[in-house]
């Protein structure tokens, strides 16, 4: 995809998930990507860390001083400070979701001020009411690819463990 920006043809790099998928981009930041979500970013990336999301991911995002990376999704964009964070748009729901699971981030809704989010926060953007909802997630914790689950109710324990219901990545 080509695109003409003051006078300077920019080329990008568009990745779509054919099935839930880690990918890896030039910066070695992670997107583990949800089938049908897609990513796209500049190919001078290193230079201008910038990704447009569709879809759901979780970014695990490698710091660069110097170099910001942002994320755009539907009506909002998100900064990051080099963390962990999951990314859930709904288009027929018109919201956004985004849960911190460390580092920190910013969370900037179109024409609004951006909001801090800390280590086990979620935020949920609920795009035409032009609501933002923002709560502390007490029983679930991310290291090392995984999720971690504590103080569950016994029936969705055993669900767990029963396989029935299963992290997507």
């Amino acid at each position: 995809m080509n695109t003409e920006e003051k006078g300077m043809q920019n080329e990008y790099v568009k990745i779509v998930a054919v099935q839930n998928e880690l990918y890896i981009l030039p910066d070695s930041s992670k997107v583990w990507m949800k089938k049908g979500s897609s990513i796209q970013y500049n190919k001078a990336f290193n230079e201008q860390r910038d990704v447009w999301l569709s879809g759901s991911s979780l970014f695990e995002v490698t710091t660069q001083n110097g170099h910001p990376f942002r994320v755009y999704i539907q009506k909002a964009m998100i900064e990051v400070k080099g963390t962990c964070f999951d990314i859930h748009q709904d288009s027929e729901m018109k919201k956004n979701e985004i849960i911190l699971y460390n580092g920190k981030i910013n969370f900037t809704p179109e024409n609004n001020e951006e909001i801090e989010m800390s280590p086990h926060q979620k935020i949920t953007h609920y795009i035409e009411k032009r609501e933002i909802l923002k709560e502390n997630i007490k029983n679930m914790d991310w290291e090392d690819g995984k999720f971690y689950f504590k103080e569950l109710p016994f029936f969705i324990q055993t669900l767990l463990l029963s396989g029935r219901i299963y992290s997507s990545f």
